[in-house]
């Protein structure tokens, strides 16, 4: 029962656990997997494939084609994420909106605003949180492994790995805005490929860290590597006051010697004693202690 109207939906699995298809009075829809990424899904003659940006489960592009549509008649639709990955618009080849949405603080979709396909059907686009899918006779996110519900800001069944995945057996994350869970299994901070890129081209840093970011950003265009690699020794560390334990992204962060990092963690349990304030870095760019 949603919305005053009952519907029976029954959902189907493969043998990895991942949702294969979901069946309602009005038809099936199928999905397809790329490893544990949605690669595309079907219903009633119409198809929708998704693109992601590298090592991410942010989206980047959506394919879209019609019933009897070639690969000639593709919509293609681009995606405009928050700092999350979470959709907040779709434009289409012309750079026009075709669909937007604004969200409540944990994910609920609040207003959502579309035009139309060729087909004369509503632009859809039913991702949502990184690695989350947006049934609409639920209103839960189906999250690989578990359902989240946007209302509640909270997974509906406990994490899988029990204890070993913290205390709230049901907590989403500490902060939605720099945290991901994408398979609904361990929470990720946000932005550190992100931050490992910006490296190279930081007059800040020294230069055998801009040549080692430099180098790995080449070795992924030349297909050699997938992911940018913190330099040798070093560790990506949250400044003072802004460590990933409250829930900060990679926004925060900067180099810093390894065996310095994880000293300097056993002395205040891993940014845990240290009190959340505004570092000098974000007032001034001056020098400050990361965590």
């Amino acid at each position: 029962m949603r919305n005053g109207a009952e519907q029976r939906t029954t959902y189907g699995y493969d043998a990895f656990g991942r949702r294969s298809w979901k069946q309602d009075a009005f038809g099936v829809t199928t999905f397809v997997w790329d490893g544990n990424r949605l690669l595309s899904e079907s219903r009633g003659g119409r198809s929708h494939l998704w693109i992601y940006e590298d090592d991410s489960f942010a989206p980047l592009a959506q394919i879209s084609l019609g019933k009897g549509d070639t690969e000639h008649d593709a919509e293609v639709f681009w995606y405009h994420n928050d700092v999350s990955g979470m959709p907040r618009e779709l434009t289409g080849a012309g750079g026009d909106i075709a669909w937007r949405a604004e969200y409540r603080a944990w994910g609920n979709t609040l207003r959502v605003e579309h035009t139309e396909t060729r087909a004369g059907e509503p632009v859809y686009q039913p991702l949502r949180y990184q690695g989350q899918y947006f049934d609409t006779e639920t209103g839960l996110h189906y999250n690989r492994f578990r359902y989240y519900d946007p209302d509640a800001g909270r997974f509906i069944s406990q994490d899988p790995p029990g204890l070993a995945g913290g205390i709230n057996l049901y907590q989403y994350a500490p902060n939605p805005l720099v945290w991901v869970d994408p398979l609904g299994l361990t929470r990720s901070r946000a932005g550190k490929q992100a931050r490992l890129r910006a490296l190279a081209d930081d007059p800040k840093q020294p230069s055998h860290i801009r040549g080692w970011v430099k180098q790995d950003i080449n070795m992924i265009a030349e297909g050699r590597r997938k992911t940018i690699r913190n330099p040798p020794g070093y560790d990506l560390a949250h400044w003072r006051g802004y460590e990933s334990a409250k829930g900060f992204s990679y926004e925060y962060s900067e180099p810093q010697i390894r065996e310095q990092h994880r000293a300097q963690h056993r002395y205040d349990n891993g940014g845990r004693k240290n009190k959340i304030r505004v570092s000098k870095k974000c007032k001034q760019g001056s020098a400050d202690n990361e965590g």
